[in-house]
């Protein structure tokens, strides 16, 4: 029997796992197609001489998602995970860095600790107490508001504004007054349902023990779950095809058409793994009405600076500085600076930075990405200078690295979960049609993987006419 092809598109991590899972079916011959010279997208680690690795994209994933925990083992790259240190972030507020208050089980203070916070005013502190006296409430099914609007009728206006907000801008770089707490935390929503005090919910479930980190990476960095997915992907004879854009997508006649800068492709099915603008761009002449729909999706741009201090008078000015001895800072929107947030790499992950201390800056978000418009000295030298102006007087780096996602993160805003739901109604129109990526499930690596490996099967399936149990083989 003639082998089946399923094209994806798209090389960062749901592609490629799109791909990789998709290759383990017999009969399907795969390809992949991805536009830059280089695989798995947002992952990007930087190795130098001194044998350190630092990463300019996501720095760690959680030990969660059974699908991502079994392509790490098939990939013989579960024996030596590194866990980092346990530390916490200042906030930023009104010119001054504060701790992040102690004691937190998700934005829930499950102790007495943040009562000592410099964060927060007497008042602020006060508002906490009111998520004792909220009752239990049924929602409708289809309920959402944002993570402020919850953390607020919980904790009060401050707690929402000075830890809410900067955490989870943190993590999406987004506003944490758009961003759906259905879609990102519907435990708490439960919660409330079922408790109406999140700070009761949340010591009941410490109850059950709490293990260690979850947190881990890979010693040699998060990149190299790219080189061997790609190793594994070209032992199993997958067509990989780099700096390929996709500019055009056609079907008739039961084949899928990819029209490329280097000619036409066909095969039998497609895997879009694409933040879901540039798959709307693709099914525009298809379905016009499905692209509209993905096209409402925001994304933000983002950008990260790499500072790197190795000559050893200028390190030791730098790792006294008391506002090192954390893990970093956040800054919250509306503080009038282009740094969004800061990580002490060399802390956090000091088995991965040799002696040199290594410093992240975080540019551009929901609202604030004009900095990104300058080139890459022009954005150190006004990074630079604000830093200055907070920290006192440094030495400067002897290295300086500048990395950016055009499309960075997408914002699972408010009603995220409603939109989801309405494109995979109107992708069920086109069985041989696969929409994957961050755009819909979520943006952590387990998430990417998960999808990918979810998309490659669902494309397997199509193809060879029945369903794709998991496979780890």
């Amino acid at each position: 029997m003639a082998e089946k092809r399923l094209l994806v598109v798209g090389g960062g991590l749901t592609g490629l796992f799109a791909a990789w899972e998709a290759s383990r079916v017999p009969g399907i011959q795969v390809v992949l197609l991805e536009k830059d010279l280089r695989l798995g997208g947002k992952v990007q680690t930087f190795a130098f001489p001194d044998g350190s690795h630092l990463e300019m994209g996501p720095d760690s994933f959680l030990l969660r998602n059974p699908l991502f925990l079994e392509a790490l083992q098939s990939l013989g790259l579960t024996s030596s995970l590194m866990e980092p240190r346990s530390l916490s972030p200042f906030i930023r507020f009104r010119g001054r860095f504060h701790r992040l208050p102690q004691g937190l089980s998700g934005i829930a203070p499950v102790d007495r600790r943040y009562l000592k916070s410099s964060l927060l005013s007497l008042r602020g502190k006060a508002a906490v107490t009111r998520d004792f006296s909220i009752p239990p409430r049924k929602m409708p099914p289809d309920h959402d508001e944002s993570l402020f609007s919850l953390a607020a009728r919980h904790f009060g206006e401050e707690w929402a504004e000075r830890v809410v907000s900067p955490l989870y801008g943190g993590i999406y770089a987004g506003d944490a007054r758009e961003l759906s707490a259905a879609f990102l935390q519907p435990q708490w929503l439960k919660d409330e349902e079922d408790q109406g005090s999140l700070i009761r919910a949340a010591k009941r479930r410490m109850k059950r023990g709490k293990g260690p980190s979850p947190f881990r990476t890979l010693p040699g960095g998060l990149e190299t779950l790219v080189q061997r997915v790609e190793e594994d992907l070209r032992y199993r004879k997958v067509e990989i095809r780099k700096g390929e854009a996709v500019l055009r997508l056609a079907f008739h006649g039961g084949k899928v058409r990819l029209m490329t800068g280097r000619g036409d492709l066909q095969g039998e099915g497609v895997v879009l793994a694409l933040p879901a603008p540039d798959a709307a761009a693709l099914l525009e002449d298809l379905d016009p009405d499905l692209s509209k729909l993905l096209r409402k999706e925001v994304w933000v741009k983002s950008g990260a600076l790499l500072l790197r201090v190795a000559k050893a008078d200028k390190r030791a000015a730098w790792e006294a500085h008391p506002l090192w001895q954390g893990s970093g800072f956040l800054v919250p929107l509306g503080e009038g600076a282009i740094i969004t947030g800061a990580t002490v790499f060399s802390r956090k992950w000091p088995g991965l930075s040799s002696e040199a201390f290594h410093l992240r800056l975080f540019v551009g978000r929901r609202h604030e990405e004009e900095a990104l418009e300058l080139g890459d000295e022009a954005l150190f030298r006004k990074a630079w200078e604000e830093l200055q102006a907070w920290a006192g007087p440094l030495p400067p780096p002897d290295e300086v690295m500048v990395s950016r996602f055009a499309r960075a993160f997408p914002q699972y805003r408010v009603g995220h979960g409603r939109w989801v739901q309405a494109v995979r109604l109107k992708e069920k129109a086109y069985p041989w049609l696969v929409l994957a990526g961050t755009s819909y499930e979520g943006v952590a690596i387990p998430d990417a993987v998960g999808q990918g490996r979810e998309a490659g099967r669902r494309g397997a399936s199509y193809l060879t006419g029945r369903p794709q149990p998991p496979s780890t083989s």
